[in-house]
């Protein structure tokens, strides 16, 4: 659950890096998103506050930790530090935007989960969009070393993108634009 302070947001969150998963306080922007400021390319580490050591061998200290952003696998939105993550049975609402469904391999993890398409674009192209290092997929399964668990949103580092597989996709029709935005037909 974020936090406000003085025009700033504090989210929880758990970042998988090449062999340390952190839990922290990411301290954002306020009305930023946790992808902003992932791709932010002003800042090269992130720093968390309150951090706990999730997974991985390092002796933490008291005090924040800076986690540099090219280590980054991905980044999820937790609840709580500490949370225990698991599966879900929640369905993704696909509705409302044109998706793919996407399945990638993450370094020794693979990852399924959609990521949004403009007109005309699918989930491979907005791969090769480089301008920013964080892409984002909604509705995601994660599995790999030690870890089996779904999450709404998930940031993932596209330069540790090993491959990418394209599932379905799911284009929007003017009905279904209407329906998501709650216009009702004539």
């Amino acid at each position: 659950m974020p936090n406000v302070f003085e025009n700033r947001v504090v989210r929880p969150v758990r970042i998988f890096a090449e062999q340390l998963s952190f839990d922290g306080l990411l301290n954002i922007s306020l009305g930023a998103r946790t992808l902003d400021e992932l791709n932010l390319g002003a800042r090269s580490f992130l720093t968390l506050a309150t951090p706990r050591l999730m997974a991985g061998s390092w002796e933490l200290k008291e005090g924040p930790v800076a986690i540099n952003k090219a280590s980054v696998l991905f980044v999820l939105e937790i609840p709580d530090l500490g949370v225990s993550l698991k599966r879900t049975d929640e369905e993704p609402e696909l509705r409302r935007f044109g998706r793919a469904a996407i399945r990638l391999r993450v370094r020794e993890y693979a990852v399924e989960g959609y990521v949004h398409t403009g007109p005309g674009g699918g989930s491979l192209t907005r791969l090769n969009q480089s301008a920013h290092p964080f892409i984002a997929l909604q509705s995601a399964i994660v599995t790999g070393p030690g870890v089996d668990f779904s999450t709404s949103f998930l940031a993932i580092n596209r330069a540790h993108i090993l491959s990418a597989q394209e599932m379905f996709s799911v284009n929007l029709v003017a009905e279904e634009v209407a329906a998501g935005t709650g216009d009702e037909e004539s």
